[in-house]
């Protein structure tokens, strides 16, 4: 089969010859990888922007998977945050974000107190206020402890 889902999430695990057998269902989100690898992650991001600009949300979590998220259009982390943050009233100014990838880059454009991580993708902290020191050496861990004030 060419499409088998690769987390079971409730649904049959069958796959389908054909996708146009399943995109009138309903999907939170689409995973899609470039099973020869011949594309990496970033490269796979920009053909798929460019083809599904206006239709659906594209990005991805890994450089290194070629695996991309496709959701409905306008959906991001970024647009979650804002609205769940309006539902209780907190700001972007009030907000903290960490991100080191594609699918972090709404958060972290959208938080007014946002880092990348430094072992991140290069383009993360075109989005981001701050850099974090890498995840390796708790990063995020160490802004929180500066934010919070509390000893190291």
């Amino acid at each position: 089969k060419k499409y088998v889902p690769r987390w079971d999430v409730g649904q049959d695990n069958v796959g389908v010859d054909d996708i146009t057998e399943i995109i009138d269902s309903p999907a939170i989100k689409i995973m899609a990888r470039c099973s020869n690898q011949e594309l990496n992650s970033d490269q796979m991001l920009r053909i798929a922007q460019r083809e599904l600009a206006g239709v659906a949300t594209v990005t991805h979590s890994n450089p290194h998977d070629s695996l991309l998220e496709i959701s409905a259009n306008g959906i991001s982390k970024g647009e979650t945050l804002s609205k769940i943050a309006a539902r209780y009233g907190i700001s972007a100014d009030e907000t903290v974000a960490f991100g080191d990838n594609p699918n972090d880059f709404s958060m972290l454009a959208w938080a007014s107190r946002s880092w990348a991580m430094a072992d991140g993708h290069p383009d993360a902290v075109k989005h981001a206020k701050f850099v974090a020191e890498p995840h390796e050496e708790d990063g995020v861990a160490k802004e929180i402890e500066q934010l919070l004030e509390l000893p190291e």
